[in-house]
């Protein structure tokens, strides 16, 4: 039995089309002459050994990928694809491919996702992990980089279009990426892709409003009609690109709070802007001189004033959701350390209950003793001095007498308040020192982890 094999690749998948032979397998054609000279002997099922031709495909794909030919990378995988349909590599391949092969307007990221759930699906148990985290750096690299390349067109034209198309794009990212992660099954971590991609448009978009900022003042300060009808447009897209970010970055407060102070300056900008026209000739100082010629309308104005205060309430919630977050992951932090030290902690534990039962012994031991005397004799000295008051101003014996008793009982007072504290002061001691302790332990109780 004589079949047709072709020289290239030895496939003997050969048809004849328009007078010309064309494998089908590498698309190689040949004449009705040359077609002859392949005319080989066979027996059985005609059977092809493509492993070399496939290797070959895959260099060849590889290099062009290498080279940015991404055009060339996806045909070489296409034909690998062909002949081996679960060849992992050539669906990764064509995934990255695809994906850099993308056109403004022509995203083709969800070409990539399918060919990166083929590939995922196709390789060998043990290869997955690694592969994984490769499609996840791809991902992940080529939605920053697109960004990236929306923005930079975006600070050239300021307008609706390059916004939409960011916005449009961006949203594209993160549903595909959903999507991927829940097809096989795997965590992607698309929260993180949303807040790198939010601080790409936010950082841009920033960048973007201080250039229209700059067209609109101009050189001299008194922008026209058309000059404040673009600003205030172009403005409003760097805002609802902003607006976007903060979305994108939900949990990011600190940075939140900067974007939202920066949209107000933006709306205030906006709210106290105008246009001017020339007024009257200055021949003096050879120049004109300008009146405002339009504002935003009054209901305008307000619109824009209840957005601002509504930004303000924004940053406030924001700072009440940092707060409630720092105390969260305190108290974790908290309940994470003494639940991986609970011997110390039973130990501190059971040295302050000792300690404070202590305390409460001294001091009832200070509480005892008595100061019954001191009071007697303090009540004695008041009702001398009582006495001593009430004489008349010519009972000076009388006087001196009593002072020499109060002096006397003055004395004894300062001997039993001495007596009194050489009792006290001791238990006071140990009481100071046990209170030191008490204190040391909760201190360490207590502390923020």
């Amino acid at each position: 039995m004589k079949a047709l094999k072709c020289e290239m690749c030895g496939s003997s998948d050969i048809i004849k089309k328009n007078g010309v032979f064309m494998c089908q397998f590498c698309k190689t054609k040949y004449s009705i002459d040359e077609a002859k000279k392949l005319l080989v002997e066979v027996e059985g099922t005609v059977q092809v050994d493509s492993s070399h031709l496939i290797d070959n495909y895959f260099s060849i794909a590889t290099n062009a990928y290498i080279a940015k030919n991404y055009s060339e990378v996806e045909s070489y995988c296409n034909k690998i694809i062909e002949v081996d349909p679960v060849n992992y590599k050539a669906w990764l391949l064509k995934g990255k491919a695809v994906a850099w092969a993308s056109e403004v307007g022509q995203l083709r990221f969800a070409e990539t996702i399918v060919a990166f759930t083929n590939s995922f699906s196709f390789c060998p148990i043990e290869l997955k992990n690694d592969l994984f985290s490769e499609i996840s750096g791809e991902i992940f690299s080529f939605a920053k980089a697109w960004t990236e390349l929306r923005i930079s067109r975006f600070k050239k034209l300021f307008n609706d279009a390059e916004r939409l198309g960011i916005l449009n794009d961006v949203d594209q990212f993160i549903s595909l990426t959903r999507k991927f992660s829940d097809s096989i099954q795997t965590f992607l971590d698309d929260i993180q892709l949303q807040k790198e991609l939010g601080e790409i448009i936010s950082s841009g978009a920033r960048s973007a409003y201080s250039d229209v900022w700059d067209r609109f003042y101009g050189d001299d300060g008194h922008p026209s009609d058309f000059e404040f009808s673009r600003f205030v447009t172009e403005a409003d897209n760097c805002i609802l690109l902003i607006t976007r970010a903060i979305d994108l970055c939900v949990d990011d407060y600190d940075e939140n709070i900067l974007r939202y102070k920066f949209l107000i300056a933006m709306q205030e900008d906006v709210i106290n802007s105008c246009s001017y026209v020339p007024d009257i000739f200055d021949y003096w100082n050879n120049c004109w001189k300008y009146k405002v010629s339009r504002r935003l309308a009054y209901q305008a104005l307000q619109i824009r004033r209840e957005i601002v205060s509504n930004y303000n309430k924004k940053i406030s919630d924001i700072n009440g959701k940092k707060s409630a977050k720092q105390k969260e992951e305190a108290e974790k932090r908290y309940n994470e350390y003494w639940a991986k030290h609970s011997e110390e902690k039973k130990e501190m534990e059971i040295s302050l209950s000792k300690l404070i039962s202590e305390k409460k012994a001294f001091e009832t031991e200070l509480n005892s003793i008595s100061d019954a005397e001191k009071v007697q004799r303090e009540e004695l000295i008041r009702r001398m001095a009582a006495e001593k008051s009430r004489l008349g101003l010519f009972k000076i014996k009388e006087k001196k007498e009593l002072q020499n008793e109060i002096d006397i009982a003055q004395k004894e007072l300062t001997t039993i308040i001495q007596k009194i504290e050489q009792e006290r002061n001791p238990i006071k001691k140990k009481i100071d020192e046990i209170q030191r302790k008490i204190n040391k332990i909760n201190t360490e109780l207590k502390k923020p982890r």
